[in-house]
């Protein structure tokens, strides 16, 4: 008896040979804990609340400078931060219902100088940036 050329036609299945899978070869994930590096130019947002005629200043500040409001309150952050200590309490009270703030991105270490100003203070970081563009307005 002849088989069929045609495998539909056949009587035995074919065995065929099964793919051989090898496992998955992935690096295991580091964690923080095990020493997982942070990148040297990660930046903090830190979100002020401020005024509306604040909020308006800096919006006109930024266009005359060619920037965003983001972009230039982040410089002048980094440019008054280190003179920052002498700057007295805001005469403006400090906004903390408001709904509208923008960012500043800072690096670490104007982070770090920032954090250390807040302690000076005996304050919250964001009511020592607030301290900070407060003066930077009036």
């Amino acid at each position: 008896m002849m088989d069929s050329l045609n495998p539909m036609f056949q009587k035995k299945k074919a065995t065929r040979p099964k793919p051989v899978r090898t496992t998955n070869v992935r690096k295991k994930p580091i964690t923080k804990n095990e020493g997982r590096k942070v990148r040297r130019d990660k930046k903090h947002d830190i979100k002020i609340p401020l005024t509306l005629d604040q909020r308006k200043m800096i919006k006109a500040l930024a266009r005359q400078a060619g920037e965003y409001p983001t972009n230039y309150l982040s410089q002048k952050m980094k440019t008054e931060l280190p003179r920052a200590e002498f700057f007295p309490e805001p005469t403006v009270p400090y906004p903390s219902k408001s709904k509208l703030s923008y960012p500043v991105k800072l690096e670490q270490d104007y982070f770090k100088q920032l954090q250390d100003l807040s302690i000076e203070w005996d304050c919250s970081l964001r009511r020592a940036a607030y301290r900070i563009i407060s003066a930077i307005l009036s």
